[in-house]
């Protein structure tokens, strides 16, 4: 979910960007929920993978957006969650520092909402519920992705998420960092009691 482009608008000339010819600059950006949705009706044999993050949208309203999309979907869905970049937080009033505590606070809630039989209690880092619930009709469990790197980030991922998704060069400079850092995740999820084979990348 982009609130915004990284591309300078000074760059967006048709010299570089041939698509700056339709498009009259690169921070006008649609919603990706919303878009996501019209995507689906169109071609709903692809399932759903959405990109956002645990700081711009509450955990119950993400959760029910999720769970939507998911039915939806079938089941064929994946959301990769990050913390937060500064380009998407810092202009809109979002606290970045709060990002990798929120991420961790929407996959427990997260998780609260899928397996509690009732209302549910939480008092977590930034979010507290109270007598919390969306209903027990939930065919369809969406698998949740921390997104980025970095060992809080990982922390969380093998905590509570059902995979990681991250970025070559970005994140992982190399083929063989990317292998270390993996084997390094698989064993994380060992020592935590968490089977990593049911775990993605």
């Amino acid at each position: 979910t982009q609130m915004g482009s990284f591309i300078p608008p000074q760059l967006w000339r048709t010299e570089n960007a041939p698509m700056a010819a339709m498009l009259r600059d690169p921070d006008s950006m649609h919603d990706a929920f919303l878009m996501t949705s019209y995507t689906h009706a169109a071609a709903p044999e692809l399932g759903i993978s959405v990109l956002t993050d645990g700081l711009r949208i509450g955990p119950a309203q993400l959760t029910q957006m999720l769970l939507t999309l998911a039915d939806m979907a079938q089941g064929r869905m994946v959301v990769h969650v990050g913390g937060g970049e500064v380009k998407q937080t810092g202009p809109f009033g979002y606290k970045r520092s709060r990002g990798i505590k929120s991420l961790e606070d929407f996959a427990r809630i997260f998780d609260a909402f899928l397996t509690s039989d009732g209302p549910f209690d939480y008092e977590g880092n930034h979010w507290t519920m109270k007598q919390a619930f969306l209903g027990s009709a939930r065919p369809h469990r969406p698998r949740i992705h921390a997104m980025g790197s970095g060992p809080m980030l990982l922390d969380v991922a093998t905590s509570y998420c059902d995979g990681l998704s991250s970025a070559a060069p970005c994140a992982w400079g190399t083929p063989e960092e990317a292998a270390e850092i993996i084997a390094a995740v698989r064993k994380d999820l060992e020592r935590k009691g968490r089977d990593p084979e049911a775990f993605t990348f």
